[in-house]
């Protein structure tokens, strides 16, 4: 990613293009994020549903809009 973003800038100098990828999207996209739930929880009482069936839910949402 490093060198891409370098290799990207010189391209884009040269043809006066916007850079296909910049630095900052390679060090964003390289970065770790974690979220914690738990005050929307406590504090709002919301709830959520797991993944699969989240998943599940909307191939099936999908699926009935498509036939």
């Amino acid at each position: 990613g490093e060198i891409a973003w370098r290799l990207a800038a010189i391209v884009s100098f040269l043809t006066r293009a916007r850079p296909v990828i910049t630095r900052d999207m390679v060090r964003s996209g390289s970065e770790n994020h974690r979220y914690d739930n738990t005050r929307s929880i406590e504090e709002l009482g919301m709830h959520y549903r797991p993944l699969s069936d989240a998943v599940k839910y909307t191939a099936e949402v999908y699926l009935s809009l498509e036939g």
